[in-house]
């Protein structure tokens, strides 16, 4: 018996590059290796049964992390009279480059919501990363913010939509939709 949640969703399973998170015993784990490789272009062994799934709600914490900050940055630069379609270009030629920035970005910038990963799905990963940190008595201060930001766009009807529907907070509290700057 393993677990082996995966990174990614649905366009890297079509295109068979998923990340397998692994844990369980290393025997089972050595024996599955040939499966995971046929499904995914890697499989991480992370140590003992439930390690796997601990290690995909950190990541996925990390990850709408990562698409808050994303979405606030877009804002800033939409309402500053910027162009957000150039500043992805920045972002990806420095040291704040990330999946989300490459992955969610032109969505958002497209207004493209449909789910690939849906914000319900990642407030609910939310949620489990969070009683997972208390019954670790981590402190989560990002997480917690994190986990409230998606429960707004749960609240405001966007749960069935991509989880880069949660940029759409930003433009409901500013009344400006983050796209591309008119030239």
């Amino acid at each position: 018996m393993l677990d082996a949640p995966v990174t990614g969703s649905e366009p890297q399973a079509i295109e068979g590059v998923l990340t397998f998170i692994v844990g369980g015993k290393r025997e089972a784990y050595e024996t599955c290796l040939p499966l995971f490789s046929v499904m995914g272009k890697k499989a991480v062994y992370m140590g003992d049964s439930g390690s796997g799934a601990n290690a995909k709600l950190a990541n996925n914490m990390l990850t709408a992390a990562n698409l808050l900050a994303l979405s606030e940055s877009l804002m800033m630069v939409q309402k500053s009279g910027g162009d957000p379609e150039l500043f992805l270009e920045v972002v990806a030629g420095g040291g704040a480059r990330s999946g989300m920035a490459e992955m969610k970005g032109p969505k958002i910038l497209s207004r493209d919501f449909s789910a690939q990963f849906m914000a319900q799905l990642m407030h609910k990963d939310l949620k489990l990363a969070n009683r997972l940190a208390e019954s670790l008595q981590v402190p989560v201060p990002v997480l917690s913010s994190v986990k409230q930001m998606f429960q707004i766009a749960v609240n405001s009807g966007w749960g069935a939509e991509d989880m880069s529907a949660v940029a759409k907070c930003y433009e409901a509290w500013t009344d400006t939709l983050i796209g591309k700057k008119e030239k």
